[in-house]
């Protein structure tokens, strides 16, 4: 019999039996962020993806590396990669990014070279402004989580795929006819977001 000093109690946890994390909830509320089929990556017994990295360890704080792969280097793409980068930060203040650019809006091979860059320098979730399957393809080659950009690329990343936003540019085009209409100066300075549905998630 093995004697430790100073410790009173031994707690085991098997999974599940101390803390119930009901995933029937977690999945909904995984629906409604916009995910795609999140019951692929969340398991009854285990997890996959991303949600199995952390689980395991093999994504701590310190190793919170995103990479971006953009078409080129203009407003729009910095723009996007500032918002999902500083929305990482809100969440995980020690993260950090690398970004790297094809300077074409559509090239396949240049956006998965892109990708495995990335993935090479340590970027454990990626994310693009591009639009061909050369990204999400990478990630699902090296079991990388990717949020894909402008529509979903779950058939090209079952395993890696999260989620995926887009431009809707409906609010803003009202915004500034309403302006117009009641002879208001339109902001130059206007923002759109979730909550004015700006931003869509996974259709």
């Amino acid at each position: 019999m093995t004697t430790i000093k100073g410790i009173k109690n031994l707690l085991f946890d098997q999974g599940g039996v101390i803390v119930d994390i009901e995933r029937d909830r977690c999945l909904d509320e995984l629906r409604l962020l916009g995910m795609e089929a999140p019951e692929r990556l969340i398991g009854l017994y285990k997890q996959d993806g991303p949600f199995f990295a952390l689980e395991n360890g093999d994504i701590t704080a310190d190793q919170a590396k995103m990479g971006y792969v953009g078409a080129f280097p203009y407003a729009e793409v910095k723009s996007g990669y500032t918002s999902f980068y500083l929305g990482a930060k809100s969440v995980c203040p020690s993260v950090t990014m690398e970004v790297t650019f094809t300077n074409s809006w559509y090239d396949q091979t240049l956006e998965n070279e892109g990708a495995n860059k990335l993935i090479k320098n340590g970027c454990v979730l990626l994310s693009q402004h591009a639009d061909s399957m050369g990204a999400p393809s990478a990630c699902e080659q090296a079991g990388v989580p990717n949020v894909s950009y402008n529509g979903s690329t779950i058939s090209a990343g079952p395993n890696t795929f999260i989620v995926s936003s887009r431009i809707n540019w409906e609010p803003y085009f009202e915004y500034i006819i309403n302006c117009v209409a009641n002879g208001e100066a339109i902001d130059t300075d206007w923002t759109g977001t979730l909550a004015t549905e700006s931003v869509l998630l996974t259709d």
